[in-house]
């Protein structure tokens, strides 16, 4: 597991990055940038959230990745 430091450090919660994370994909959509990657790291957020890990930092997401559903 990543250090707990990192994974509580509420400036980076994955609830607050959420929030603007449709915002930024649509944007890039609209200037034609690719946004698969923008997409998965999206929904990584949302599973974090979905698991009850949503005011831990974004780093949490790597863990995501190592346990997925």
């Amino acid at each position: 597991m990543l250090d707990q430091h990192l994974l509580a450090d509420a400036r980076q919660a994955a609830s607050k990055l959420g929030e603007s994370a449709g915002a930024v994909v649509a944007a890039s959509a609209d200037q034609g940038v690719g946004t698969d990657v923008l997409v998965m790291v999206q929904r990584l957020m949302r599973r974090q959230i979905d698991t009850g890990h949503g005011q831990e930092g974004f780093a949490r997401i790597i863990e995501s990745i190592r346990q997925p559903r």
